[in-house]
This record gives structure tokens, sequence and C-alpha cells, in this order.
């Protein structure tokens, strides 16, 4: 089903309003809420550079964002999409969104996956930094996510 074009509009629109005041350091926890929720629909936005967009903005406020509900439409486009580019943007992000049962998943892929490039991130990763005990949240500091963003850049093409 398409997504109406006054809908997009309104979600793009959104997501650039709610991303440059997201630059300001005292947003309030409604106004993560809201840009939490908006990146959800723009993440299973059916628009291809919506979805890239929304993935971005998640790398780059992890530490404040809930978008746990499309952590399985970012599953999809890493698994599925036919671009290398995105799937590893779809990694890095699934590693930003903070899910124990992603890290899980991500490193049982590792066996399956038939692109080298993919594949080769996958080894690189330190999953058992990555790995806590199951009665603490999964929590990965910034530094942990700019460490596995360079090496993902020095390892792409």
């Amino acid at each position: 089903m398409k997504t109406p074009f006054g809908f997009l509009r309104i979600v793009i629109i959104g997501i650039i309003v709610l991303g440059v005041s997201a630059q300001s350091a005292d947003l309030s926890d409604a106004d993560w809420d809201a840009f939490s929720k908006n990146l959800v629909v723009a993440l299973k936005s059916e628009n291809p550079g919506i979805q890239q967009s929304a993935m971005q903005l998640v790398i780059k406020y992890q530490g404040q964002l809930d978008v746990k509900d499309a952590l399985f439409d970012v599953m999809h486009m890493f698994r599925y999409h036919e671009s290398t580019r995105v799937r590893q943007l779809a990694l890095v992000t699934i590693l930003s969104m903070n899910s124990r049962w992603a890290v899980d998943f991500l490193k049982r892929q590792r066996q399956f996956e038939d692109d080298p490039i993919i594949k080769r991130h996958l080894d690189r990763i330190n999953f058992a930094n990555l790995q806590q005990p199951a009665s603490t949240p999964m929590v990965l500091e910034a530094n942990d996510v700019i460490k596995i963003q360079k090496q993902l850049l020095a390892l792409g093409h």
C-alpha cells in the first residue's frame, strides 16, 4: 500500500523540524518521545530516502531515542536490501537500537551471510563487549557506536 503524498510530506517536515530541534541539548522528554515516534514512522515508511535519513538520526541520537517499535523494519532492510551500503547503515542502526535480541541475531546471521563485505563487518564486531547479563538492559556507550561506525567506514568501499 502506497503512503499518501500529503502524509509523507508531514512526516518529512516533522523529521526535519524535530531533527533540527534535536540538536538543542535541553530537549524535554516529550520532545524526545515525539522525535522517536516520528522516526519510527519514517523507518516504517516505504520511501527509501526517508528510511535512510531516519537510520542516520537513530545512530546520531541513539542514547535519547526509543525506536524499538521499528527494530524489525530495520532488520528487514539489513537482511534483504540489495545495496551493501544500506545494509551497512542498517547494521549500525541495529547496534544503536540497544537490543540484546538484535545483537544475538547478528551473531547468528554471520554464518548465513553471503555478502563478503557484510560478513567482514560482522566478523569485526566484538560481540563479547556488547553482551550484558539478561537482568540488565543493554546500553551501547556513545564511544562503542563511534568505534563500530569507524570500523565499518574503514572497511567499506
